[in-house]
């Protein structure tokens, strides 16, 4: 039975990967109940004859009940070493009855990476298995990873998705504790988790608390945290209320970049409020905030389709003497 030359070098990969997993050490656990070390190699012997000399050797192979552990896998294996095509077929049939222990695992020395830490707890989270990622979480670190601020973050992510969010709360107080200083995910993923669930309330309360703890512990405040309040509430046809927040962080101190001014211009292009948008940008600019041209696309026509020419051509003209500033 010919095999293609892929078969045969992933045949070939295992191999070599079996043989690091091998002990040393005389373990014939493939055997059952404990035999001595002449009969374990007679075994190994007459299974590897099966397999060199049997038609069909899964047959014989299933009626002797043999419990596959790597061990087993590669002894056969180099027995059957000048039959490749026989060694691929037990090799095949051995994946199929084999079922790998942690301890095998351990014996490959294999990291976890941080990058599947993450995947593993976000994907639970998102599938509403927050058992399981709190369960990844906590064993992070006999799994080799510490439990930094991105594990973290990947939690808090997760609670966020089944909306848990008093727990939310406690993990970041507990990340506090142990030493760790939230980042800009850390809010963001919260933030994001209460205007999704529609809470605008309870976010925007929540970005003051978190803007001002993070003041008095000397931290610069970052203007696209609060930006998806304000995303949100435009989203939500609550415009005056997204004013009104705006305003409130200036006053606070909390001042705007130009991504908040460009998606604030944006949603107010979105919703025909081109006078407010109008505004927004000059004020921008004001602040030495450089207006990018789409922004200008926006107001100028839409105040052009709402009838409002004369205040177009200013916001036209004003835009040329920027430009050649």
């Amino acid at each position: 039975m010919p095999f293609s030359d892929a078969q045969y070098t992933i045949f070939m990969h295992f191999s070599l990967v079996l043989a690091k997993c091998s002990s040393n050490s005389f373990c014939p656990r493939g055997l059952g109940t404990f035999v001595s070390k002449d009969d374990y190699f007679a075994a190994i012997h007459h299974i590897s004859n099966i397999v060199r000399r049997k038609v069909h050797p899964e047959r014989t192979l299933n009626s002797m009940n043999l419990s596959m552990n790597s061990e087993l896998v590669f002894r056969v294996l180099r027995s059957c070493s000048n039959s490749p095509t026989e060694s691929l077929l037990f090799f095949s049939w051995a994946c199929c009855h084999y079922t790998p222990t942690s301890v095998e695992f351990e014996e490959l020395q294999l990291r976890l990476s941080f990058d599947t830490l993450y995947f593993i707890i976000e994907e639970y989270g998102k599938n509403g298995l927050i058992d399981q990622a709190v369960e990844v979480f906590n064993k992070s670190i006999y799994l080799g990873c510490k439990q930094t601020v991105s594990v973290y973050n990947s939690l808090l992510f997760a609670l966020c998705e089944v909306k848990i969010f008093h727990k939310a709360y406690t993990l970041i107080r507990r990340m506090i504790r142990k030493g760790e200083v939230p980042d800009k995910r850390t809010y963001t993923v919260l933030v994001n988790g209460w205007c999704y669930s529609g809470k605008m309330k309870e976010a925007t309360d929540e970005v003051f608390r978190l803007l001002n703890n993070s003041i008095e512990q000397g931290y610069k405040p970052f203007p696209s945290f609060y930006a998806h309040i304000i995303k949100g509430l435009c989203k939500k046809g609550q415009f005056d209320d997204a004013f009104s927040f705006f305003g409130e962080m200036k006053i606070k101190g909390h001042a705007p970049n130009r991504l908040v001014y460009t998606m604030l211009i944006t949603m107010c292009g979105h919703a025909g409020r081109f006078v407010e948008a109008a505004n927004y940008l000059v004020e921008m600019t004001e602040l030495g905030l450089a207006p990018i041209s789409r922004c200008f696309d926006i107001v100028t026509d839409g105040l052009k389709n709402c009838g409002k020419h004369d205040l177009a051509k200013r916001i036209e003209q004003f835009e040329v003497s920027l430009r050649r500033v």
